[in-house]
């Protein structure tokens, strides 16, 4: 999809217990917040970590590296 738009389903209640409708988001605009990021970060974290510690994950950042020598 185009302009980082995307058409989904969110689920939520109101305050009378209704779910709600279909919306476009535009994932410019979401603001997230600080706890949220910590949340997904911590979640994360360790199968990342995991990743570049495997022989796959070694081989991808080597390549990775080479491309970017201004990040070694």
């Amino acid at each position: 999809m185009s302009d980082n738009k995307v058409n989904c389903i969110c689920v939520g209640f109101d305050d009378k217990a209704k779910v709600s409708a279909r919306s476009n988001i535009d994932y410019n605009q979401v603001e997230v917040s600080k706890e949220m990021l910590d949340s997904f970060a911590s979640a994360v974290a360790s199968e990342i970590k995991a990743f570049y510690e495997s022989e796959e994950g070694r081989n991808y950042y080597n390549k990775w590296i080479e491309q970017h020598p201004q990040y070694a």
